[in-house]
């Protein structure tokens, strides 16, 4: 049997739900124009329409709908997708799933991931955890570093240690240098590159080729074999 029922949130209404068990809702809903919470025999589920704002912990979400699974712990959000998380990491995205129990996030549609430094990750998939704070693409993206672009099939960004991983058509283009692999590994701040493949260096003036277990210093453009 289906349970029904509409009610207006007014702005800012800091509410929490209850769910059919009688247990708190895993997600708070600040606001929205209106929400429906439909109740099966396993599952509570809430649709939230309409200036959707939304917190879980300290993570903030905002989106154009939303939909709550509350025993499952899963939530849904549609349109104008972001996260905002207290240290300054923000995710855009056009689609978002997000599993309460985990905090494995998968979002689709024009993502973007970036650290509170400004380093972003694009990609039109990505999974990202709120915890680990590792973002992950497996059908090509790009990582930005202030002037330093890195394209590949698959990336990995590790947004607290500043590690990432790339494999796949590995290009990195830079004022100066640009660097071909098929896997190497790249740290935002110091800016070493460790190769696991062969890969050709170019600058300026050279063209260095890179063996998989050296490392490339891009900032002093030296190569260590």
């Amino acid at each position: 049997s289906f349970v029904s029922g509409q009610q207006k949130l007014p702005l800012g209404d800091s509410t929490v739900q209850k769910s059919a068990s009688g247990k708190t809702a895993f997600i708070e809903i600040l606001s929205s124009d209106y929400t429906d919470i439909i109740k099966t025999a396993n599952e509570t589920i809430t649709k939230i329409v309409g200036n959707v704002k939304l917190r879980h912990g300290t993570d903030l979400l905002n989106c154009d709908s939303a939909i709550l699974y509350q025993e499952s712990k899963m939530a849904e959000a549609f349109g104008n997708v972001s996260i905002e998380q207290a240290d300054g990491t923000n995710a855009l995205a056009e689609y978002l799933r997000y599993s309460g129990s985990n905090k494995d996030i998968y979002m689709k549609g024009d993502v973007i991931l970036s650290d509170p430094q400004g380093k972003t990750l694009w990609s039109e998939e990505v999974e990202y955890n709120l915890n680990t704070k590792v973002g992950k693409y497996f059908k090509e993206g790009t990582l930005q570093n202030e002037a330093t672009v890195i394209s590949s099939k698959y990336g990995e960004y590790h947004l607290k240690t500043k590690d990432a991983r790339f494999k796949g058509d590995v290009v990195v283009n830079d004022p100066e240098y640009n660097v071909t692999s098929e896997d190497l590994s790249y740290n935002t701040q110091t800016e070493i590159v460790h190769f696991f493949a062969d890969a050709i260096i170019q600058n300026e003036n050279t063209t260095l080729f890179a063996k998989p277990g050296s490392v490339y210093n891009a900032i002093k453009q030296e190569l260590i074999f």
